[in-house]
């Protein structure tokens, strides 16, 4: 065997060539293998290892849409490794949801162990032949339903490993955030594996621009890493985002929403009324901090306290920068 060599799951993949297999994660109740796809792609040349992962929720299908365009049209490298994995959660990717069978979220299972429930194995077998053998991390994600996402970067900007592949995505926005201990980000990152998550649209949905940007990201780490010959496609100008903070709503009622994802809002500007259902009263709600709305509540009915909009405090950009949308 070479030193060289990248074994995964007792598939042994030299330096040059491509394979696809499929990975066991689980078993069905009949002790049949419940497997999930993966693409790894090699060049001549050895270098770093990127692990680009989706569905660790199994309802968020932009990521997918990512992984499977990379595995269907895969970039040429010329040094380094592609680890492709376009649906980790198969049990609530089949089920259209976002947890396990058992109601537990698959990306506040890590590590994980060998002899705990269902996700902590999971994400034990991917700590231990994945991650572990992975030199950085992109993954994948949507806004939790009900609710969408403004295409943006999060990670833990205090590792110095983390900003440099957040940088190198050249994302239009970055949320400086550690992530909870027990996500994928918070511990590969801790184990000098650098990891940082991809925000972008909502469940459910195929959304092109979401899906683009996230591809233009990923040529962009690629090409900052000297894996791929291209060009960049990137924003003109990155916004770090230190603080950000959620109106929730002060009724139950009909939303009416006055600003889009990507608005830049002033702090007093009205967000959105809450109209009641049955009488023409409207409640409106105050922007309590000037920045970018991040984020929006899809459902169109909401209760009193229920966040509604996610506001990344930042300053507005100049003329000479990025216009966000």
């Amino acid at each position: 065997m070479d030193s060289n060599d990248l074994i995964i799951a007792d598939q042994t993949i030299k330096l040059g060539q491509t394979k696809d297999f499929n990975f066991k994660i689980s078993e069905t109740v009949l002790g049949e293998p419940v497997t999930i796809p993966i693409k790894i792609i090699r060049a001549k040349e050895p270098g770093p290892t990127l692990l680009v992962m989706a569905g660790i929720h199994g309802d968020e299908m932009n990521g997918v849409a990512i992984v499977r365009e990379l595995m269907i049209n895969p970039p040429k490298l010329i040094k380094g490794s592609l680890i492709l994995m376009p649906i980790i959660n198969i049990f609530g990717f089949e089920e259209n949801s976002r947890y396990l069978p058992d109601r537990r979220d698959l990306n506040r299972c890590f590590p994980g162990s060998n002899d705990g429930p269902l996700g902590s194995r999971i994400a034990f077998l991917l700590t231990n032949e994945i991650i572990k053998k992975s030199s950085m991390i992109i993954d994948l994600h949507t806004g939790a339903f009900p609710r969408t996402n403004y295409p943006h970067i999060r990670a833990d900007l205090s590792n110095k490993m983390v900003k440099k592949l957040a940088n190198s995505f050249y994302c239009e926005l970055i949320l400086d955030t550690k992530g909870e201990k027990t996500t994928l980000r918070n511990w590969a990152s801790k184990q000098n594996v650098p990891t940082i998550c991809y925000e972008a649209g909502e469940t459910n949905r195929f959304e092109s621009t979401a899906i683009q940007s996230g591809l233009n990201g990923i040529n962009n780490v690629l090409l900052s890493f000297k894996m791929i010959i291209s060009n960049f496609i990137k924003s003109d100008h990155t916004h770090i985002i230190k603080q950000s903070v959620w109106v929730r709503s002060g009724m139950g009622g009909i939303l009416e929403f006055h600003v889009s994802l990507g608005d830049y809002v002033k702090k007093g500007d009205v967000i959105a009324s809450c109209l009641a259902l049955n009488s023409s009263f409207k409640h409106r709600m105050i922007a309590p901090k000037s920045g970018v709305v991040l984020g929006l509540v899809t459902r169109p009915t909401i209760k009193p306290g229920e966040p509604l909009c996610h506001i990344a405090c930042i300053s507005k950009p100049s003329s000479s920068k990025i216009k966000l949308q």
